[in-house]
């Protein structure tokens, strides 16, 4: 066998070699992308699966309220929304009304709650919490706004 034989046979076992890694990585590359195609067909079962049993949430309709409490005059509170001192009853406590915008009633309370600037040592006695229309205006020629009242209507929330 002549040198050049050696070559060419050396020549031709490279270039099968080098077909048969080319056809091992062609078949690795098609698992690879039978694997993701794979993925992604759970990921998304997934992502159904996900939106059937958590739907997204939407935002909370908030509504308008007319709030009225017995005020403990030795706490102070700061509301930036429509409110009035429009009484003191016999026990020497402020009457306070105000429009709040909440989720609910109970949402109205723990706003007016937490616009405390400490620690109630009791809790408030509410007088009521009235449900109000859509289009409800809390200012009237007895509850008239101040410059620093803030309200908004659903509409314009």
């Amino acid at each position: 066998m002549s040198a050049d034989q050696i070559d060419l046979d050396a020549s031709i076992d490279s270039m099968a070699r080098i077909r048969f890694s080319a056809t091992i990585a062609e078949d690795h590359l098609r698992s690879a992308k039978a694997r993701i195609e794979w993925l992604e067909s759970l990921l998304t079962l997934a992502n159904e699966r996900i939106e059937r049993l958590a739907p997204e949430k939407k935002p909370q309709t908030k509504y308008s309220y007319w709030v009225s409490w017995f005020h403990l005059d030795a706490v102070s509170f700061e509301y930036d929304g429509p409110w009035w001192v429009t009484g003191v009853d016999s026990q020497e406590r402020s009457l306070i009304c105000a429009a709040v915008r909440a989720e609910s009633e109970d949402a109205a309370r723990r706003l007016v709650l937490a616009t405390y600037m400490e620690p109630l040592e009791k809790a408030l006695e509410w007088r009521f919490v009235h449900a109000k229309s859509d289009d409800w205006n809390p200012f009237s020629p007895r509850f008239p706004p101040a410059e620093w009242m803030k309200w908004q209507t659903r509409d314009e929330a």
